[in-house]
């Protein structure tokens, strides 16, 4: 069909309006905006509690806290052991616990009072020894007591103490204690209750379990609770912190001792075992923590059991390089976002003393030690809820000879490369961040995985434990694996 004249300036007209609007819209184009991949934070795979590392670590508190461990094994594995089994098989309680609460509750001291007047070798109180068939007159054991302060002991004053007050009597306070702990254990299932009962009072730990369980199960009863929800005291310990289970890590905080009594228990059970296996090597143990706690501070005791002096450590910083170019020490990665952590660059910060040709080789340190930052750093994000704050990094490794130009000539851990401090200065931390970098640091202490010691008012220096180089290594490795998929 042909077009008239006026049909074809129709259609050129609509053909020049659709080319207009194509070259029209072809110049205000602009290519999709793709938003930018959200920075994701790396969370650490830590693996399960090894318990036995748990138990390991209580070694400082074990030769710390009893006045004379060699006499306290003696008592237990001698004088006292025909006692601790014949109880131990009559009221079925392990007589490894018997041993340990034995030697952690009194050394093995039968004449020794506490300042709550818990009285005799396994500190029993008057009530729950009057409960558990003990013959206590307290009136005239005071008086006693009193004539002995004033004219010493006497084998007559003893034996009539022993008599009207028998947890004097170190065998019918032993029996009178394990009755206790028989009842104790009947009425949670388990013993790691009834010997944290058995310190904390049944009151106190009931409190606890309601705390753990309150809000996310109906309470059954203590012993139905327990059995019901596999309740242990380990899986309350490691399972509550500021942000989750709060009022059960309110108790924990305020009761430290109470909280890891049975690991404390357990721990000596195991020093009197080796008493009894390799008397010499308890010995040297024995002298080894004393020696060390009349030269270092308490807290730091373990880094130089971990790492005495004869340890390889780095003398320059050449042989940092040296570790560095063979991947042995590394550069700590520096994502905030990421991470959690900075590493100072400050006129007070990481290797200002260095030149400054060779500075870089001091913002690094062995990969299980960034592992470590890494953990610690993540755990006090999570604990906090600060996600976007981070820890400040003040120091990693160290040569011998930087830390001579430090003014130190004792042996540090810098130079072994499994050692960081972390700034606590106020004007670099936040009271949330501190208090949950103060929750990370007990638990991994707990755990054994570290120990740590706070520097003035400026830094918490913690050192990693040997036993836990794989652990952190992995994670460090894991770390980078996530940093490269972001």
């Amino acid at each position: 069909m042909r077009l008239t004249l006026f049909g074809k300036f129709i259609v050129a007209v609509v053909i020049l309006l659709a080319l207009g609007l194509v070259f029209r819209g072809c110049g205000r184009h602009k290519p999709a905006i793709v938003a930018p991949k959200e920075v994701q934070t790396f969370k650490p795979d830590l693996p399960p509690v090894d318990f036995d590392q748990v138990i390991a670590a209580r070694d400082r508190v074990i030769y710390h806290v009893v006045s004379d461990p060699l006499r306290a094994a003696r008592l237990v594995t001698g004088k006292y052991s025909a006692t601790i089994v014949k109880v131990s098989r009559k009221y079925g309680v392990p007589r490894r616990i018997l041993e340990g609460i034995i030697f952690v509750e009194s050394g093995g001291k039968s004449q020794i009072v506490s300042s709550a007047q818990a009285v005799g070798v396994v500190q029993m109180m008057s009530g729950t020894a009057r409960q558990y068939g003990l013959r206590v007159d307290e009136a005239r054991s005071l008086r006693i007591r009193a004539k002995i302060a004033r004219f010493g002991e006497s084998p007559k004053l003893i034996a009539e103490l022993m008599r009207i007050d028998e947890r004097f009597n170190p065998y019918m306070c032993i029996r009178g204690g394990t009755r206790y702990l028989e009842a104790l254990h009947g009425r949670y299932g388990n013993w790691d209750f009834a010997v944290s009962a058995y310190f904390a009072g049944e009151g106190h730990i009931n409190d606890l379990i309601r705390h753990y369980i309150a809000g996310a199960y109906p309470d059954l009863g203590i012993r139905k609770d327990v059995e019901e929800y596999q309740l242990s005291f380990n899986h309350i310990y490691f399972g509550c912190s500021p942000r989750r289970n709060p009022q059960a890590y309110e108790w924990i905080k305020a009761n430290p001792y109470s909280a890891q009594y049975y690991w404390n228990v357990v721990a000596a059970s195991e020093a009197v075992e080796l008493s009894r296996q390799h008397p010499r090597q308890f010995r040297q143990k024995v002298f080894q923590w004393k020696n060390l706690t009349a030269r270092r501070r308490y807290e730091l005791i373990p880094e130089i059991v971990w790492y005495p002096r004869g340890t390889r450590t780095f003398s320059d910083v050449w042989e940092i390089k040296k570790a560095w170019d063979k991947g042995q020490v590394v550069k700590a990665p520096e994502y905030p976002k990421v991470f959690g952590y900075i590493l100072d660059h400050g006129p007070h910060g990481i290797g200002v003393k260095a030149d400054p040709s060779v500075r870089q080789y001091f913002f690094g340190s062995r990969p299980e030690t960034i592992g470590l930052l890494m953990t610690i750093a993540y755990m006090t994000r999570d604990t906090s809820g600060h996600w976007e704050r981070s820890l400040t990094v003040t120091s990693l490794i160290r040569s011998e000879a930087y830390q001579e130009r430090l003014g130190s000539t004792d042996h540090s851990i810098h130079t072994v490369g499994r050692t960081l401090d972390i700034s606590i200065n106020s004007k670099k931390i936040t009271a949330a961040q501190l208090r949950a970098l103060k929750f990370a640091l007990e638990r991994l202490k707990t755990m054994g995985d570290v120990t740590y010691a706070k520097e003035g008012s400026y830094a918490f220096h913690v050192t990693l434990n040997p036993r836990s180089v794989a652990k952190y290594r992995d994670i460090y490795e894991a770390g980078m694996q996530f940093l490269a998929s972001q």
